[in-house]
């Protein structure tokens, strides 16, 4: 049978049919729909909500709804406010209702099922009588306080018809607003053979509080925060680091030193917080130096140190762990080391030779530093110091001022010498330091450059120094084998009483031009400082750099003597005047032009500073001596009067 037989032989039938079929295709558009829509919403992964408690909620008729709650994160900040809530719960009407929750494109549902209470509300359909008995609460269902607050009690009102029997009512439950918590208050009424009740819930909130504790002794690792929160309605915790936490206990790693501050929100969006500054932490390694004596039968050792929290205690050379810097050792040692620990336990090791005062009062004879500023022929530089114990040689000169040399340190008495130093690798700087080799011992030689390499080492494009520069001594220093060392700013030497701080050369890297290689140093004997340049040239005899190298050697720029560099042909500013301030100033300088340099400008500076100043090529051999406590110079003098 076809749909025109249909409608011939049952009009009414066919209509029925017809009208089944359109609902049908109407539902089944509405779905496909709703599908549609559900696939269109892309979840974005910055934001969500989430429903606290139950999504399926079961209460008694005439019970009190209180929702568990929800939330919003957007971007990790709470945007609960934002959320749209569609709520339609009559908990006096038994059924079942949908909660829905809104947040963007996110929708979450919870179901309340509302039961019927056979035990006290009677089914008015069931029963009707000519009057009703109705119990209303005076003032919210719903009552939040915070701990310690009074809670007023409100009541309830009762009327069988317009008869008030309000005084009939029995409440029951009570409220310790001491003890947070959710509290019920029931009121109930039987009167006239029919009863009836509602009920209070009262809310006791503890406020939110929030503390971060740490341990705050000195470190040198990672401390960790403990963060405890306590109160009621807690939602969640914000780090310093912005990270959200959902409990309420957590441990927070810190590493630097800093302000940190933590947040505890609630459910209603309010928060707490809690600041903590961190000082406790420490990372670094103090820095310190020593100087250690021996004498009647004892070691003595005297350490400064520095740190940023403080010292908190050494271990010297025995093992023996002590809080004082002066420190002494029942035996003889010829160098001490010295562990330094800080206040959060970060540690450095220094050594420093020992000092025999004992032998120092035997040789008190020669017990004086003595420098002799030799004549060499030319404007070049020659330089013996010699102590009671130790000899330092600084150059020598061109090959040919050996001549000049060499019978005058025979005629000091010069048989070994501890220390060769070359100022910078120039032909009239360290070629006669070939015949020094061959005429003394020498326990060892020092270069700013790889003397046996520069003059086949290319910089640029160039090389480093000229054939000429190291002929005669690179030779003469691998047949004789003597130790050879490279040194630059920042390296130390400790020869005898004498210490050697090397501050320059200040140029990042070496260079073609070996002026600007020239070591400078000063030496330090008895608290009296000397200064050794080389032929640095001016632009290099910067004051601020050499105070950098000084500070880290633990020593400074207040000199006493200054050796001028390059000849006294340098002219040097005012601001390293200022910086150095020198007593004295010698100058091996050009011979033939003495008259010229050193520069009037020159001369108007050591004359703002009091400095008095001497020159090789008028002076001839100046002689120059100090036992620690006044310095004494000599000109035009022999090396006879000095033999020992």
């Amino acid at each position: 049978m076809n749909i025109r037989d249909l409608y011939t032989y049952n009009k009414k039938t066919f209509w029925i049919v017809l009208s089944l079929v359109a609902v049908i295709l109407v539902v089944a558009i509405i779905f496909l729909n709703n599908n549609s829509k559900t696939d269109k919403i892309k979840k974005s992964d910055k934001y969500d909500m989430a429903l606290f408690g139950e999504t399926k909620i079961t209460l008694k008729q005439g019970s009190v709804y209180d929702d568990p709650g929800y939330y919003a994160i957007n971007n990790n900040e709470i945007v609960t406010s934002d959320v749209k809530v569609v709520n339609n719960v009559d908990t006096n009407i038994p059924g079942t209702y949908e909660i829905t929750y809104i947040y963007k494109d996110i929708i979450k549902n919870r179901t309340v099922i509302i039961e019927k209470n056979n035990d006290n509300i009677e089914d008015r359909s069931e029963d009707i009588q000519s009057q009703e008995l109705k119990i209303t609460l005076n003032g919210d269902n719903l009552i939040s306080i915070m701990v310690g607050d009074n809670y007023e009690e409100l009541g309830a009102e009762a009327y069988y018809g317009d008869i008030d029997v309000s005084n009939e009512i029995i409440k029951t439950g009570q409220v310790d607003t001491n003890t947070p918590g959710t509290y019920e208050i029931s009121y109930s009424i039987e009167y006239n053979k029919q009863s009836n009740y509602v009920k209070r819930v009262v809310k006791v909130i503890d406020k939110l509080k929030i503390n971060v504790s740490y341990d705050d002794k000195y470190t040198n690792q990672n401390i960790m925060a403990n963060v405890n929160i306590t109160g009621s309605d807690f939602l969640y915790l914000k780090l310093p680091n912005d990270k959200i936490i959902a409990n309420n206990t957590y441990q927070y790693e810190i590493s630097e030193n800093g302000t940190y501050k933590f947040y505890v929100y609630d459910k209603n969006n309010n928060y707490e917080v809690e600041t903590i500054n961190v000082t406790n932490i420490d990372k670094t390694n103090p820095s310190g130096t020593c100087k250690a004596e021996y004498s009647n039968g004892k070691t003595t050792v005297n350490v400064t140190a520095s740190d940023n929290l403080g010292i908190a205690y050494y271990i010297y050379s025995n093992d023996n762990k002590s809080t004082a810097n002066i420190y002494s050792i029942d035996n003889k040692l010829a160098n001490v080391s010295v562990s330094i620990y800080d206040l959060a336990g970060n540690s450095k090791t220094i050594t420093c030779n020992v000092t025999d005062l004992d032998a120092a009062r035997t040789a008190s004879k020669y017990d004086y530093i003595e420098m002799h500023f030799m004549v060499t022929g030319h404007d070049d530089d020659a330089i013996l110091i010699r102590t009671k114990d130790k000899v330092i040689m600084i150059d020598g000169g061109r090959y040919e001022d050996k001549d000049y040399v060499i019978p005058y340190l025979k005629k000091l008495g010069i048989k070994k010498i501890d220390a060769m130093i070359g100022s910078h690798v120039h032909y009239n700087h360290v070629q006669a330091q070939a015949a020094i080799l061959d005429n003394f011992t020498v326990s060892h030689a020092y270069y700013s450059v790889d003397i046996f390499n520069c003059a086949s080492k290319k910089i640029n494009g160039y090389y480093q120094c000229k054939s000429d520069d190291n002929r005669y001594i690179a030779s003469k220093l691998k047949s004789k084998k003597t130790p050879t060392t490279i040194l630059k700013a920042g390296s130390y030497l400790e020869i005898g009483e004498m210490k050697l701080y090397f501050v320059g050369p200040i140029r990042g890297l070496l260079t073609t031009y070996q002026n600007a290689n020239s070591l400078v140093f000063i030496l330090e004997y008895k608290g009296k400082k000397f200064m050794f340049t080389g032929d640095t040239p001016d632009k290099y005899m910067t004051a601020s750099k050499f105070k950098t190298h000084a500070t880290k050697l633990g020593t400074n720029l207040n000199i006493d003597v200054l050796k001028w560099p390059h000849h006294g042909y340098e002219t040097l500013t005012d601001e390293f005047f200022k910086a150095t301030t020198p007593q004295y100033a010698i100058i091996p300088n050009c011979c033939h032009c003495s008259s010229r340099y050193p520069s009037s400008t020159n001369k108007n500076l050591m004359k703002k500073y009091n400095t008095k100043y001497y020159q090789v090529c008028d002076s001839k051999n100046i002689v120059l001596t100090s036992d620690g406590s006044k310095i004494t110079i000599k000109t035009n003098q022999s090396a006879n009067s000095y033999k020992r």
